[in-house]
């Protein structure tokens, strides 16, 4: 993926997770990849799974992550695998919403 687009992931999520300035996954020293934005994304699921529950369930209600797969990765082995899975959900509804924002940003005419 081209930088415009974890450009627009980063700030999706950023809104989506309500995450503050302070609290940005990737700072802008790091190189965005898939990867980085799982592992960031893992431990701030992890963060959230321990203290803050409902912050976490708001954030995939209003990320539209499909409620029973959500349900079926909390019954993971350990946190730890469920915050993984959690995250890799995450990924994955955001990237569909990132290619439609590509794409009509290409397919626009004026």
């Amino acid at each position: 993926m081209e930088k415009e687009g974890y450009t627009i992931l980063h700030d999706l999520l950023s809104k989506d997770l309500q995450l503050e300035e302070d609290e940005a996954l990737i700072s802008g020293e790091e190189k965005p990849d898939l990867n980085l934005f799982h592992q960031k994304l893992t431990i701030l699921v992890l963060y959230l799974l321990d203290r803050d529950m409902p912050r976490l369930l708001n954030a995939m209600y209003r990320l539209d992550v499909n409620e029973q797969k959500f349900h079926e990765v909390m019954q993971s082995e350990s946190k730890e695998e469920a915050a993984s899975n959690i995250a890799r959900l995450v990924l994955e509804r955001e990237m569909q919403k990132v290619k439609t924002r590509l794409h009509y940003k290409t397919h626009r005419k004026f």
